[in-house]
């Protein structure tokens, strides 16, 4: 096209299939989202070529939100996070059962596929709910089998700053979303430690990164702070409960991509 005189411009769609940009009217299967962000490229596009005036009337993108988290993120939010906003937000699960941030644990977040995916998915928003794991007294205290030399309260304030600082130079400059963890109702005396190491220690550090890196934090502790009888056994929670998550999230993202 550049050969023959002609003005051209490539826009990447990563990772889609052929035809992805086609509207439900080629396929009622397919849904608007693409066919909306193809129309507003190809609007703007023609408008700078002086064919077309006055402002696109497609949506200017897809929002892709990539929601990073351990077993309470696995189970349900994102996907009632999609149901919430619709099809202009791609929402991917990334969570992992058993996730920490400190390493020498079953599943240090950073060194797993769910990590690589949420990198992979070239998100706009990345939504990030770590600590209830670190909080077990097992890690905390200290029986992880970790080359770090420091307590777990300096691994963890230096790999969460470590995971914020990827998705930051990520090429997409995605917002970044920290959650406040969401709290816990454990009565197993070896667990009972959990919640306090949650709340004294854990989410103090996680709202300091937050301040220092300015960082919008969304207070998931507050929405379910008196909400016991949504879990299922202290820890997991219920449909409702993964509602009311779902529900606080999105009414972040929506004031932002309005």
């Amino acid at each position: 096209m550049k050969v023959a005189g002609n003005k051209c411009k490539l826009v990447v769609a990563k990772g889609e299939n052929h035809g992805f940009f086609n509207g439900t009217f080629i396929r009622k299967k397919n849904d608007a989202k693409y066919y909306e962000e193809s129309m507003y490229q190809t609007d703007v596009f023609l408008k700078k070529l002086g064919f077309s005036n006055g402002e696109p009337t497609a949506k200017k993108r897809v929002i892709r939100v990539a929601c990073v988290g351990d077993s309470n993120t696995a189970r349900k939010y994102p996907e009632l996070l999609q149901e919430a906003l619709g099809n202009r937000f791609v929402v991917t699960n990334n969570g992992k059962g058993a996730a920490t941030i400190i390493d020498g644990t079953l599943f240090p977040y950073m060194k797993t596929e769910e990590h690589k995916k949420a990198i992979a998915s070239n998100p706009n928003a990345v939504i990030i709910m770590l600590g209830t794991n670190d909080a077990n007294p097992k890690w905390w205290n200290n029986e992880r089998k970790t080359p770090f030399e420091g307590t777990a309260a300096e691994e963890f304030r230096e790999g969460y700053e470590k995971l914020i600082n990827t998705y930051k130079n990520l090429s997409t400059d995605p917002d970044i979303y920290i959650c406040n963890p969401i709290p816990v109702f454990v009565k197993n005396p070896a667990q009972l430690g959990r919640k306090s190491n949650l709340e004294n220690k854990i989410s103090p550090i996680i709202l300091e990164l937050a301040k220092k890196h300015k960082l919008k934090v969304i207070d998931l502790y507050k929405t379910l702070a008196s909400r016991e009888d949504l879990t299922l056994e202290g820890l997991h929670y219920k449909n409702e409960g993964y509602q009311l998550m779902a529900s606080a999230i999105k009414k972040v993202l929506k004031k932002k991509y309005n």
